[in-house]
């Protein structure tokens, strides 16, 4: 047997791999029965094997609380698996798309960037991601961990003390600081904090 060809004992195909020869090879085939002439040969060329692509990057952003999943330069189908879902990004032209949309994921269909938002999966689910590029192999697999979105805090207690003129404002139990805190000024207009 020759390396890359193979053949089926039941049905008789015989399939011929990409290794076998070189790119744009003829592979001609006859037939015969018993002491019949052979048939006219069949011919085709066998197609060149694409390049496997590097793997995509994938960014574990917690202050976003999500995964941003980019393909490598020479890629054009994305597999991303959230959990048990498995999503495939492919590239038609120069615009990216996913073939079934699921909450919580988007693409940038101009860069093929995959996004996947807390609300995607539960907190630490695993991303995974490989890529391809025609009819190569899938790339190694790169992975991160979906972040955890942070329960929003209660709002601030404001207490108004007419007799000391001022105001008070006590974050909430949940609260790890302030994002804004506005003060109204004649100079400034507002001050944020």
């Amino acid at each position: 047997p020759k390396d890359g060809v193979s053949i089926d004992a039941n049905t008789g195909v015989v399939t011929v791999a990409h290794n076998a020869a070189d790119a744009n090879t003829v592979i001609s085939a006859t037939a015969k029965h018993g002491n019949s002439d052979l048939s006219s040969p069949a011919k085709g060329n066998l197609p060149a094997k694409e390049v496997t692509p590097d793997a995509p990057a994938v960014a574990v952003d917690s202050d976003q609380a999500q995964v941003t999943v980019t393909p490598s330069a020479n890629a054009d189908r994305l597999e991303v698996s959230v959990g048990n879902d498995k999503l495939v990004a492919t590239k038609t032209g120069s615009t990216w798309s996913l073939a079934t949309p699921k909450d919580g994921v988007s693409i940038d269909a101009n860069t093929g960037v995959v996004t996947v938002a807390h609300n995607a999966a539960d907190a630490n689910t695993v991303i995974s991601a490989t890529a391809k590029h025609g009819n190569s192999d899938l790339s190694s697999a790169a992975k991160g961990n979906l972040p955890a979105k942070e329960v929003t805090p209660d709002a601030p207690a404001v207490a108004v003390d007419s007799d000391q003129a001022q105001v008070t404002v006590t974050p909430s139990a949940n609260a790890v600081s302030y994002t804004h805190l506005t003060l109204p000024t004649s100079d400034l207009g507002k001050l944020s904090v």
